[in-house]
């Protein structure tokens, strides 16, 4: 769960900043359409600045939107694994069902969200059966 919280943390975040920057993107593009209405020599090495950093910010936009997608795909394959975890404990309580003649769920289960995905798949497979 902590490292799902990290992984969902960081990913906004870079999310956050790729959304400023293209902003701040935007309004360069709109000063560089300004520029070139002008035809001053030094309003044209302006330009040619702007446009030399506006290369280095979308390297920079694209390995940030590199990173968000290393990211989400980190954080779906944690939940896969946290879903498989979620079935094997639901499946092994399940499994006893045919010996049980009652099944009491109870206090003491704590407020980790897994253990109540858990609870909740089994008393589903409870009511089916």
């Amino acid at each position: 769960l902590a490292e799902e919280m990290g992984l969902l943390g960081e990913l906004e975040q870079c999310k956050q900043s790729n959304d400023l920057m293209t902003n701040e993107m935007n309004g360069m593009e709109l000063l560089q359409t300004m520029e070139k209405l002008e035809h001053s020599e030094e309003k044209q090495q302006l330009f040619i600045q702007s446009e030399l950093k506006n290369d280095d910010k979308m390297e920079l936009l694209v390995e940030r939107l590199e990173k968000i997608k290393q990211l989400e795909e980190k954080l779906q394959i944690l939940r896969e694994r946290q879903e498989v975890s979620v079935g094997s404990i639901a499946d092994t309580i399940t499994t006893m069902f045919p010996t049980l003649h009652t099944l009491c769920i109870g206090p003491g289960l704590g407020r980790h969200p897994l253990v109540f995905s858990a609870v909740e798949k089994v008393i589903r497979k409870a009511m089916e059966s």
